[in-house]
């Protein structure tokens, strides 16, 4: 099964930060952060965010906001 958004599109994101992704960008990576395990994809985002803030955010959106504050930088791995 291939997925709907190609990896070509999750690779481009390594090393991006992500206060500067664009709104196309965000869909892929959410995308990869749902389901990337499915395709061998794993990101960490290493950031300067406030990890007890990031924890106790109640929502996907407050988090988000939290990650543009941050500067947050993605690590995309794609395994064999």
């Amino acid at each position: 099964m291939q997925p709907q958004i190609p990896l070509s599109k999750i690779k481009a994101l390594n090393g991006k930060i992500y206060a500067q992704l664009t709104a196309d960008e965000i869909i892929t990576l959410d995308y990869y952060r749902h389901l990337g395990r499915k395709y061998g994809v794993s990101l960490s985002m290493i950031n300067d965010a406030d990890s007890k803030d990031l924890a106790s955010a109640n929502s996907e959106q407050e988090a988000k906001k939290i990650l543009h504050r941050g500067n947050v930088v993605i690590n995309v791995f794609i395994g064999d």
